[in-house]
């Protein structure tokens, strides 16, 4: 469904098969039809919304005050026409779009008809969801730095665009084992990224050998393949996310040359937190525990029970609480939780992970004030909402705040002066090294080269740790 209102509902909506022959006349009736209906609805000052939510689970309505005049008068015959433009016109199209994002218009009578409701669903989207973004222009690869969907107004169409394109359940099925195949794939290659900053610690060498391989593997990974239209715009719109995401992620970790570099501890965690594991039904009383809020804190007094409270309600308890519920979503699509673990077919966290948590999220937000770019403003690093509505979980803050995580907890347990080198050596290289290789791979627009680039940079990357 594309609208909550089952008034509006088309038979060029993604969850219907269309059986006989359609072409693009019909099509821009049903839009044309669709247009009156809104317009009553806006003269009555009916609220029209939106089935599926943004990123960050917030509802989407038609803004009528945005749609401009033109939309609401546009003839069928004008309505075909933004449709539907030869490839050489001047003049804009949706059709034209597409094809610019390698999307090709298919020839069998089942693809085409496919291809129609993938037109008929971005025309809504263009002139009714967003009726003041141009979000083609937004959509081109050149435009990822601004337009990664982690809370900004500018980005979060792309997973309102993906979320629609899942009502086909064929396009949902085939997106979980893409990411299933390049969830793989990539694993072995984090491995090899970390052995390779190992290897040559502090040293210039494997930066070096991933761009040999990039640009060896440009010119694999350049064939075009014709396939279901709808198919095709998922993995471009995949494609894009992500390698926003990476690029986005590798600016935040390398513009800070001292990044995650925390204060030495003069509270050690508790030695009993190494061997605990605590079910999660009984957090709320480890939240209360004294050592946790003098570790936490960095206090040495005992603390006052009215201080415990103002703790256990405070922002980083409750952001451990959501990366917990956080978890539950997604391990949904994953094969394993990221905090919880099963012990005994009970669910519980690490005692020592649970305070990490929240020590690091304490001191990111109030002793570093740590800000993460996202799009035009700057944004607090963690703010974004955790909803049961989100297809995509928040991956960027989450990985960012892991891997402070990591700094937080080598920083607990090791020296002071040797702790730092080693995250950069383990943790944070690797994963420079790791997003600057996805970050070309995603460039990619479909799945097929993108996984014929990351197998030849693992076969590449093997022989060279092998050498």
């Amino acid at each position: 469904m594309i609208f909550e209102d089952t008034s509006l509902k088309s038979i060029y909506e993604l969850d219907h098969v269309l059986q006989e022959e359609h072409d693009l006349l019909s099509v821009s009736k049903e839009i044309y039809r669709i247009t009156q209906l809104l317009m009553d609805k806006y003269q009555r000052n009916e609220i029209v919304k939106f089935y599926h939510y943004d990123n960050n689970g917030d509802a989407i309505y038609v803004d009528f005050n945005l749609v401009s005049e033109n939309t609401w008068y546009r003839s069928v015959a004008e309505i075909k026409q933004i449709l539907y433009r030869h490839t050489d016109s001047s003049q804009f199209s949706i059709h034209k779009a597409l094809y610019d994002l390698g999307v090709i218009e298919p020839e069998s009578t089942f693809k085409y008809n496919r291809y129609l409701q993938l037109l008929y669903l971005m025309y809504i989207i263009n002139y009714f969801a967003f009726p003041n973004l141009n979000i083609f222009k937004k959509l081109h690869q050149d435009q990822f730095n601004n337009t990664y969907d982690e809370g900004t107004s500018n980005g979060k169409y792309v997973s309102f665009i993906m979320n629609n394109l899942f009502e086909d359940e064929d396009t949902f099925v085939r997106f979980q084992q893409e990411t299933i195949n390049i969830t793989d794939i990539s694993y072995d290659l984090a491995i090899q990224c970390r052995l390779m900053s190992q290897a040559f610690p502090f040293s210039n060498h494997p930066l070096n050998i991933l761009q040999e391989i990039i640009e060896s593997n440009q010119t694999s990974v350049s064939q075009q393949y014709l396939k279901d239209p709808i198919f095709s715009f998922m993995e471009y719109c995949q494609s894009f996310s992500m390698r926003s995401y990476c690029v986005d992620l590798y600016k935040n970790l390398s513009e800070e040359p001292n990044l995650f570099k925390f204060d030495s501890l003069t509270i050690q965690p508790s030695s009993f937190w190494k061997q605990r594991y605590i079910p999660i039904e009984k957090l709320d009383d480890f939240l209360m525990e004294d050592e946790l809020y003098r570790f936490c804190c960095q206090k040495e007094k005992h603390p006052e029970v009215r201080e415990k409270i103002k703790f256990v309600k405070g922002k980083s308890v409750a952001f451990l609480k959501k990366l917990i519920a956080y978890d539950h979503n997604w391990k949904q699509y994953n094969d394993d939780f990221i905090l919880i673990e099963n012990i005994n077919n009970t669910e519980c966290i690490y005692a020592l992970k649970a305070a990490i948590v929240i020590k690091t999220y304490y001191e990111l937000t109030t002793k570093l004030k740590t800000r993460i770019n996202d799009s035009y403003p700057l944004r607090s690093l963690l703010s974004m909402n955790f909803d049961k509505f989100d297809l995509f979980p928040a991956t960027l803050p989450i990985r960012y705040f892991l891997l402070a995580c990591y700094a937080q907890y080598l920083n607990a347990i090791m020296e002071e002066d040797t702790w730092y080198p080693q995250f950069k050596i383990e943790y944070l290289i690797p994963e420079l090294l790791f997003l600057k290789l996805m970050s070309e791979a995603y460039s990619c627009r479909q799945y097929e080269n993108l996984y014929i680039f990351l197998a030849f940079s693992r076969t590449q990357l093997s022989e060279y740790l092998e050498y």
